[in-house]
């Protein structure tokens, strides 16, 4: 779109290639793993983020214990937060920053990217919320 980002939906797990990180197990220091893990308002998904595939979200269904998304940005996902109000009238969503200008919101009915300009997303503290 429009000074948006271009998005590929993928229906056939092996269309998809995911880009991982070359990781070396001999550093003492490496965190490898699930780096970023955060279950939304009402319990029922979790998404995480694997250090060796930072650029990936994992949205699981807690309820059927079952992956329901795979959100893959081209960059490194660095903060993600779900939207702390949960009721039975309106989806949960999870926003994700990858540090730049762009917020991306997913929801069971998809992924919206939303730009916002002249914009750092992160805050001193590395979550998503205002500039200190």
């Amino acid at each position: 779109g429009e000074g948006g980002s271009r998005f590929d939906i993928k229906d056939n797990k092996d269309d998809l290639a995911l880009p991982f990180v070359k990781v070396n197990h001999d550093d003492p220091y490496l965190l490898v793993g699930i780096g970023l893990a955060k279950f939304s308002a009402s319990g029922r998904f979790l998404a995480t983020r694997c250090d060796s595939v930072p650029s990936a979200v994992w949205i699981w269904d807690m309820e059927n214990l079952s992956l329901v998304s795979l959100v893959v940005h081209k960059s490194p996902v660095v903060a993600m937060e779900w939207d702390p109000v949960h009721s039975k009238e309106k989806e949960e969503t999870l926003a994700m920053s990858c540090n730049g200008d762009n917020i991306y919101i997913w929801s069971i009915s998809g992924v919206l990217a939303l730009q916002v300009p002249n914009c750092k997303t992160l805050n001193g503290a590395g979550e998503l919320g205002p500039i200190r």
